[in-house]
């Protein structure tokens, strides 16, 4: 006697559900499902000593820069080299993650002695001991100098979008990662506009400094 509708069902249901679990993550149309970004760091430097942070420049920036009339400089170590501004890493702490993993970054980057100056009309201002900050909200720091003086230490400078970076790669002992954007810190423009007496940067918006790459080693 063939068997009795409601165990034909459930054997059928149960046969759905054995074939659902093979799939083993497959979605309804057969395409697989995303892979969650692995919390397992990729990197982790509990004390870094090199290398650097630089910073490709953005036209925005060096239009700004140019319509304040102002004559850029490096401070210290820092280098350009066309239109990458990079200050060498001097101690921290670091741990980087996969690709899309939130935050990218964790820690902390130091440049002592390194930063950018700009030179205007009866005004000389510095932005110097640049340190990057990463975490929830990442951002880089420095000393305001103007004029010689201590105008606004430790200040919010940059605000850093981690979410841009790319994959890192690791190569002999050196992790690199890139892509993050960089923005100049509406605070900062604010202040950066007393200091030169102008306007300028706060009413301009939200300035794209450029795109950041981090590499470091212990």
């Amino acid at each position: 006697m063939p068997g009795h509708p409601i165990r034909r069902l459930a054997r059928t249901v149960a046969a759905l559900l054995a074939a659902a679990m093979a799939a083993a993550g497959c979605s309804s149309s057969g395409k697989a499902a995303p892979k969650t970004p692995s919390a397992k760091p990729v990197a982790t430097y509990a004390q870094v000593t090199g290398t650097s942070s630089t910073l490709a420049l953005d036209t925005t920036f060096v239009q700004a820069i140019s319509s304040l009339q102002l004559t850029p400089g490096l401070i210290g170590s820092a280098t350009l080299h066309i239109a990458d501004l990079a200050f060498p890493i001097t101690g921290g702490r670091l741990t980087v993650y996969s690709a899309g993993h939130k935050p990218a970054l964790t820690g902390e980057l130091q440049h002592a002695g390194s930063g950018l100056s700009f030179t205007g009309t009866g005004a000389k201002i510095a932005l110097q001991d640049v340190v990057l900050h990463f975490g929830a909200t990442s951002t880089l720091s420095g000393d305001v100098v103007v004029n010689g003086k201590t105008a606004f230490p430790a200040a919010t400078l940059f605000d850093v979008d981690t979410t841009k970076f790319g994959a890192p790669t690791t190569k002999a002992g050196t992790t690199t990662i890139a892509g993050a954007a960089v923005f100049l810190d509406p605070a900062a423009a604010k202040k950066l506009d007393t200091a030169l007496h102008s306007t300028t940067l706060e009413q301009a918006g939200k300035i794209r400094i450029g795109t950041l790459t981090v590499a470091a080693t212990d």
